[in-house]
């Protein structure tokens, strides 16, 4: 599943969630894996 709007970017997998806000400027995104590699990242960017 993928949802975009101007400030906020969804991208759901079956193992997987992917996420971007938007919002004064600065940006939010994290990644999320649930397949057992437990990989995740998050970052705040200007």
């Amino acid at each position: 599943m993928h949802f975009k709007t101007e400030r906020l970017e969804l991208e759901f997998h079956r193992d997987s969630l992917w996420l971007r806000f938007s919002f004064f400027g600065r940006t939010f995104q994290t990644f999320r894996d649930f397949a057992g590699r437990g990989l995740s990242a998050t970052e705040w960017l200007k």
